[in-house]
Parts: C-alpha cells; sequence; structure tokens
C-alpha cells in the first residue's frame, strides 16, 4: 500500500481508537521513517488540542466536530498534495 492510505489511517487514529483495526498502520511506521515521523506530529498536535480543550467548560460535541474538521483538512492538503506530484 502506498503512503497515503496510510496517512489518511494517520488522520482517522486518535488515542483510545481500537489498536487491532488499526494494526496495518502501526506496522507500516515500524517501516516507514517519514510516515513515523508525520503521525509523531499529528499525535502531538492532536494531544496538544486535547490539553487546550480541558481548559474550557465541557461541550457534548466540539471536541469531535473540530477533530472532525481537523481530519477533513488534512485529508484535503494530502489530496492536493497527491495532485501536485502527479502534474
Amino acid at each position: 500500500m502506498s503512503c497515503e492510505l496510510y496517512k489518511s489511517e494517520m488522520y482517522a487514529w486518535r488515542a483510545g481508537s481500537d489498536a487491532a483495526s488499526f494494526r496495518p498502520l502501526f506496522d507500516h511506521l515500524t517501516i516507514c521513517p517519514e510516515c513515523a515521523t508525520l503521525f509523531e506530529q499529528v499525535t502531538a498536535s492532536d494531544e496538544s488540542l486535547q490539553r487546550t480543550f480541558r481548559g474550557f467548560p465541557e461541550s457534548p460535541d466540539l471536541e469531535d466536530r473540530i477533530f472532525a474538521g481537523l481530519a477533513r483538512q488534512r485529508a484535503q492538503g494530502a489530496a492536493r498534495s497527491t495532485t501536485a506530484k502527479r502534474v
């Protein structure tokens, strides 16, 4: 599989997700340093956002909406970079 598929999986993964369903991603990260670095950056960014949320009053769906929007934004960016490489 290509790194692009794994990158989309990175954006879908969250701490507490079912690790077994992400096993192919984690296997790929052990052999691809570029994806491993990106995964560390994505995870750090997500953790930073979660710490920020803890500082505000709870909203039942705000965190989910923001992470869903961030995942869409990241996927669009990945699609643009893939298109740009083909040109």
